[in-house]
């Protein structure tokens, strides 16, 4: 299949939400109209309920048929279709590929199975993938010019903070401009052309653009605003009886002010541009945070591949609210927070530039992990974890060489969430993943055959992207 520097496809994975996944997926197909797109659209359909299932199907249909526009929707009988087919022209068991399409029976939760998914059926193709509780209702928080700024420039993203959803909504629409096209601007092109700002390889290129969020944070903790600088810091700190809202509210407008580069590899794909003409890594099929450990993996197995955070903003408003926290604290790890800590201690120097090489070799070292006794496992991924807060700890170190001239309210804040990181260092933070114990099992062997599972897939996932590429949509005759 050719190649094309246009972005062609936008997928948008859902489970048990037919209203929200058409919501999103008209705004898209609006904004494509709109601007004389010609992009096809693919929702993947996590449900396992056939009332949900029916409901999400009708709807799909009924905005393919109402917008004469290319919409196809995959439900789990359709990702079993693919795996058996990608099964037999890639020669691997099909159990491996459906683990890949359809998670793991155990779980309930397999977000990113239905990314797979989407990963495979877009294979060989600039590729968009958004979250079906968002709306393409774009906002600039642009200031200045467009050029790149340079991992070793990089100021805090712009927060605006709102004490209700509804405020930053309002704000966060209007602009007219094609959603598309702003990943486009910069996915797959060689970093050579774009910046001059810093050295870098040749071989460079952007791999991955990224816009951020309005409405709801979609993020776990607000920790991390207690390290900001600048700006956002003065913007956290102006009026005491703001300051407590502000640093725990999920309500916000979050983007750069321009274009970047993307240092660390944590990312969150709300709204994401994938170049998928190269070999990305897989998600993990089960459970939440499949983005965090998809940003590690990818950084680790494409270290030619930059990152880019886009100046614009794309609503974010999941249907239910989820309450924000009311007190200092570090959240209970989940499985893949401790997947992606574990594959951030696999040594780079160790990789080549090759993915198709180094997804093997990630695969083979996390199941030496697996292949070690239940006790040597628990210890080697609880350190691996110890190691991200040790991070977080030192990203704080900063703050504290000022904290004399802070208010007192942020320095107790400060000095509270230091406390518990080093008693975290120092294993006294128990680092079970808190997602797997509602399954009845034993929480860290579980965890082990999860990790098992995902090791394999690593290993082997190189040759299932490639029958993808080769036999594009020949599963679907």
């Amino acid at each position: 299949m050719a190649s094309s520097n246009f972005i062609t496809s936008l997928g948008i994975p859902t489970r048990n939400r037919p209203d929200t996944v058409a919501r999103c997926l008209q705004s898209f197909v609006d904004n494509a109209h709109k601007h004389s797109r010609d992009a096809a659209f693919t929702v993947v359909d996590d449900n396992k309920k056939p009332e949900y299932a029916d409901a999400t199907r009708r709807r799909v249909d009924l905005i393919r048929k109402s917008s004469a526009s290319a919409v196809r929707y995959l439900n789990r009988a359709d990702r079993r279709k693919m795996a058996a087919f990608l099964s037999r022209k890639a020669k691997l068991p099909q159990s491996l590929l459906e683990y890949a399409l359809l998670g793991n029976e155990q779980s309930q939760e397999s977000y990113g199975a239905a990314r797979n998914t989407l990963l495979l059926a877009s294979a060989g193709t600039l590729h968009v993938q958004v979250d079906d509780d968002t709306i393409c209702e774009l906002y600039s928080t642009t200031q200045g010019a467009q050029q790149l700024i340079a991992p070793t420039t990089i100021p805090t993203d712009r927060y605006q903070f709102y004490q209700t959803r509804a405020e930053a909504l309002a704000i966060a629409q209007g602009l007219q401009v094609d959603v598309l096209g702003l990943h486009e601007a910069y996915l797959g092109k060689p970093l050579s052309i774009l910046t001059d700002a810093s050295p870098h390889s040749p071989d460079m290129f952007i791999v991955g653009t990224f816009l951020g969020a309005a409405g709801d944070s979609g993020m776990s903790t607000t920790m991390g605003r207690l390290s900001f600088q600048g700006a956002e810091r003065d913007a956290l700190l102006a009026d005491p009886e703001s300051y407590r809202w502000k640093l725990f509210t999920r309500n916000i407008i979050r983007a750069p002010r321009g274009p970047r580069i993307g240092v660390d590899r944590s990312l969150i794909t709300i709204n994401a541009g994938l170049d998928n003409r190269t070999l990305l890594p897989p998600f993990p099929p089960n459970m939440r945070n499949e983005d965090s450990v998809f940003g590690e993996v990818l950084g680790l197995c494409q270290p030619n591949g930059i990152k880019v955070h886009l100046p614009f903003t794309i609503q974010h408003d999941p249907p239910n609210e989820r309450p924000p926290h009311t007190e200092v604290m570090i959240p209970p790890a989940n499985l893949n927070q401790v997947l992606s800590a574990t594959l951030s201690s696999f040594g780079p120097g160790i990789l080549s530039s090759d993915p198709a090489a180094n997804l093997p070799l990630l695969g083979t070292y996390l199941q030496q992990l697996v292949n070690a006794p239940l006790d040597e496992f628990v210890e080697y991924v609880s350190n691996a974890t110890r190691r991200v807060y040790a991070e977080t700890l030192k990203a704080l170190e900063a703050v504290t060489e000022e904290m004399d001239q802070f208010p007192a309210y942020y320095q107790e804040d400060v000095t509270a969430l230091r406390h518990q990181l080093a008693n975290a260092i120092d294993g006294q933070h128990a680092f079970k993943p808190i997602d797997l114990w509602r399954y009845g099992y034993d929480v860290w062997e579980f965890a082990q055959s999860l990790f098992g599972r995902y090791a394999e897939l690593l290993k082997h996932w190189p040759a299932i992207a490639d029958a993808a590429k080769r036999w594009h949509g020949d599963w679907q005759d």
